[in-house]
Parts: structure tokens; C-alpha cells; sequence
């Protein structure tokens, strides 16, 4: 019933606009619906959504098995399917000043870190790290992990 109610109200607002309901939602819904993630057991994960700007944003990554470079290549699974669906400018995220290991990790991927922020997390410092997308997939490029076809594990929401 709230939907119905929000949708009629949207579709009135817009008319009083001049917008197109259709236009709308494909012009500042859609593209920034769902949550796309890859998560391969033997592995580990890496969950991302698209922002505005042309901007995805990096929210999780974990691997399960450190040094063997899985999550370098979860970055770049991820880089391949945001080059897909289109290009993106720039892929950012945020870590908590006090983890070192990520920093130093997203460093290794190609990200630049501003630090000592104190957004967005409440009461604990935290860094950003970014990076033009073009950068990044040509630092990257795309690293197998033998024997895995990661697109068996993507997830589009």
C-alpha cells in the first residue's frame, strides 16, 4: 500500500515537472539499485554498488587465505564487471584509519589513501582510499585463480 501511495505521489510530482516517471527511474533509481558482489568459497568475497558520478564504491572485501594475491584478484573480477556494465570514473571506499593491513593493501592495488578522517564512521577516525577506474584496471589487469570462474559466483541484486 506505502509503495502504491509513494509511487502515485512520485508519478504526480514528476508530471508537475515535466519529468517522465520512465525517465526518472532510469535516470536516478536504476542505476544505483542493488548490490553486486562475488563470493567464492576457497577464496573469499568482494562486495561493491554503483554511486553517482560514475563512482562504485568498494564496501567489503575478505579473504579467507592470505598470500597467495586473492584479493588483488577479487579487485580486478570486480573491475572487470564494472568495466561491463558501463566504465566507471572512480572506485573508493573507506577502512578505518587504525588497520594498517588495508592500507596497505589498497596501496598495493593501485588506490591513493587520504587518512585521519573523521567520517563516516562515528567517534573512530577512518581513511578513504580512490582511484580512477582506468588506473586501476590497467595496474590490475585481470589475475586468475586457477581453476576458478569467478562469474559462476557474481551476484547482481
Amino acid at each position: 500500500m506505502g509503495l502504491k501511495i509513494w509511487k502515485s505521489a512520485t508519478y504526480t510530482l514528476l508530471k508537475m515537472t515535466n519529468l517522465d516517471f520512465d525517465l526518472f527511474q532510469k535516470k536516478y533509481i536504476f542505476p544505483y539499485k542493488g548490490i553486486s558482489y562475488i563470493y567464492i568459497p576457497e577464496v573469499g568475497f568482494i562486495v561493491w554498488r554503483f554511486s553517482t558520478g560514475l563512482n562504485a564504491e568498494l564496501l567489503h572485501i575478505r579473504v579467507f587465505n592470505h598470500g597467495h594475491n586473492y584479493g588483488k584478484s577479487l579487485v580486478s573480477f570486480m573491475l572487470n564487471e564494472i568495466e561491463a556494465s558501463p566504465p566507471y570514473y572512480t572506485v573508493f571506499g573507506f577502512g578505518l584509519s587504525s588497520n594498517q593491513n588495508a592500507k596497505k593493501f589498497y596501496r598495493s592495488c593501485g588506490f591513493n589513501i587520504a587518512d585521519g578522517l573523521n567520517f563516516p564512521y562515528k567517534k573512530v577516525d577512518s581513511f578513504v582510499f580512490y582511484a580512477p577506474f582506468d588506473e586501476l584496471k590497467a595496474g590490475l589487469n585481470l589475475l586468475p585463480i586457477s581453476g576458478i570462474d569467478y562469474r559462476k559466483y557474481l551476484v547482481n541484486s
